[in-house]
């Protein structure tokens, strides 16, 4: 009875903790977009100045904003400046959500981008290994083509929690929901 026991108590363990799932709460952004966020994540300021969504848990070193911007305002921008480099198109948006970043961090590996389609909507999906302010983040962003915005979901934290927060990173991005404002009801 005394080695059955330890050996029930540990499959036990191993039961309950596969079957914890992240609690998450739903955020909806002025009926244009929604995302599924942990339910540890606060609201937040100060990270982006052009961020419409904002949450982070600084104890976990877990961050989430989102971007957005006018297609027809890109297009034009890209279009008044083709010497940039950039089309009038998500691929463009994308490469230019990236550069700007460049600007400063510094990338381990050149990342990748990952045609895929979130909710029926086209994205490009990167993750990245880096540096910022000499300190190794882990990203996972996720650029979105919305009916007439772009959308950047960007995600980070500390390079040594990535395997902590890579599950709820994925979460979230395939959660993104852009709200069809033609449909009634």
């Amino acid at each position: 009875m005394k080695k059955i026991l330890p050996a029930v108590l540990v499959m036990l363990l191993a039961v309950v903790s596969c079957n914890t799932t992240t609690q998450t709460q739903t955020v909806k952004i002025e009926n244009k977009y929604s995302l599924e966020l942990p339910a540890f994540l606060e609201k937040a300021t100060g990270l982006h100045e052009d961020a419409s969504l904002q949450y982070q848990n600084a104890l976990k070193e877990f961050y989430v904003i989102v971007i957005s911007e006018s297609k027809p305002d890109f297009d034009k921008a890209v279009q008044g400046a083709q010497e940039l480099g950039y089309t009038a198109n998500l691929d463009g948006y994308a490469k230019a959500g990236l550069d700007f970043m460049r600007k400063s961090s510094r990338f381990d590996v050149e990342p990748v981008f990952v045609p895929s389609k979130i909710n029926g909507r086209p994205a490009r999906i990167i993750d990245i290994n880096g540096t910022i302010n000499n300190l190794p983040v882990y990203w996972k962003e996720a650029y979105v083509e919305g009916k007439n915005t772009y959308y950047q979901v960007i995600i980070w934290t500390l390079a040594d929690k990535k395997a902590e927060h890579e599950k709820d990173m994925e979460n979230i991005v395939n959660s993104f929901k852009e709200y069809d404002k033609t449909r009634k009801g």
